[in-house]
């Protein structure tokens, strides 16, 4: 029938946050990548006041600048196979893409300024 199997796997996509950004995670963020020509990723921790005070920073920029560049996020926690595999060292991390290829990384607090224009170079490079 039609019914979902108890145990099955829960289907893992991007999903559009509310605030216009989108979640990836383990198992959709390298296809993300690959499938849009320009990405940049927040990693976060919601725990974390330097995620925090950063985020909203990050959204502004995202309904600024979305459209050619793809705005996400990946909660570290929950994510730990990412952390691990990318070299997350600490949130919030934003990681740059262009093109399938990472381009640069900014961690830490920024203006908004500083950090639109980290998030130009990143964008732009490759």
């Amino acid at each position: 029938g039609d019914y979902m199997p108890l145990f099955a796997k829960k289907t893992v996509g991007p999903t559009l946050n509310r605030d216009g950004t989108v979640e990836l995670d383990n198992g959709c963020l390298d296809d993300f990548v690959a499938k849009n020509p320009r990405v940049v990723v927040m990693f976060y921790r919601s725990t974390c006041g330097h995620s925090m005070k950063m985020d909203p920073i990050y959204v502004q920029l995202c309904s600024e600048m979305k459209g050619p560049i793809g705005f996400c996020k990946v909660s570290t926690p929950t994510n730990m196979e990412l952390v691990r595999r990318l070299a997350i060292k600490g949130t919030p991390t934003f990681v740059f893409y262009v093109g399938g290829k990472e381009t640069g990384r900014a961690v830490g607090e920024r203006t908004k300024e500083a950090l639109k224009a980290e998030i130009e170079r990143g964008t732009n490079a490759g």
